[in-house]
């Protein structure tokens, strides 16, 4: 009786300790998967502010954009207004041109009925008055000249502010997608090693090429590289030259 009592507290010592050894390692198993999940929470944490960082600075350029161009406008309407105001004034000269040229013909008419062709030659007041009206005729003639070369000069400067406002445009489109490409990050969503293929989430609507490729980082550590072979609009699908996992992050190789 004694020796089953004895062997039966030896089995009940052996089994908790199995007990407590086996909990043991489920408690340090569990701590590592909570470390883990919590690395991966504070990664993507991370990723998602970066992405909201960029998005706030593409807005701010967007707006900056916006407000060069509203400027632009705004100049060029101003240079129409002084091109029509320009045009009323060669529009005015030039009736009043037409004026002077019915009216220095009306004189001429009444001269010549009174005095006939050669009493022009002896009529001195009306040979002065004609002289003045040639006269007026010729400043009229020099402003309009001169709104003419006005006119020009404005045709030209509008012409020049349309094209400083469609390079400013360009420039501006450019340099939002190089600065969006610049800083372009993306994750491996599908990694296939039997076939070596991985899929990461970045497409064309990004701004990829077929021809561009990617740094491989798990963590803080560069693993490799990968190159793009097939591209859509959100996803692209690539081949590493070292073995990729999801999660890994992907950054444009620049």
């Amino acid at each position: 009786m004694k020796k089953f009592l004895y062997l039966t507290t030896i089995l009940a010592l052996l089994a908790s300790t199995a007990l407590a050894i086996h909990q043991r390692d489920y408690r340090q198993k569990l701590s590592s998967q909570i470390s883990h999940t919590k690395q991966s929470i504070a990664e993507v944490t991370s990723l998602l502010g970066a992405e909201e960082d960029e998005q706030d600075r593409l807005a701010a350029l967007q707006t900056q954009i916006t407000d060069e161009r509203n400027l632009l406008s705004a100049k060029l309407e101003e240079i129409r207004l002084s091109i029509r105001r320009e045009d009323r004034k060669i529009d005015t000269a030039r009736q009043d041109l037409t004026a002077i040229t019915q009216e220095l013909s009306r004189h001429d008419d009444a001269v010549r009925r009174v005095f006939g062709d050669e009493g022009l030659q002896t009529a001195e007041d009306l040979t002065n008055q004609q002289t003045a009206l040639q006269d007026r005729l010729d400043s009229i003639e020099d402003d309009i000249a001169s709104e003419q070369i006005k006119l020009a000069k404005n045709q030209e400067l509008q012409q020049l502010t349309r094209s400083r406002v469609g390079e400013e445009e360009d420039y501006q489109i450019t340099r939002a997608t190089e600065i969006a490409r610049r800083d372009l990050q993306g994750t491996v969503i599908a990694a296939n090693q039997d076939w070596g293929f991985s899929m990461v989430s970045l497409g064309s609507a990004h701004g990829l090429q077929e021809t561009d490729r990617f740094l491989v980082k798990r963590g803080n550590q560069h693993i490799g590289n990968m190159q793009i072979i097939h591209i859509q609009d959100t996803v692209a699908v690539c081949e590493p030259d070292s073995p990729s996992r999801v999660g890994d992050k992907v950054i444009l190789d620049y």
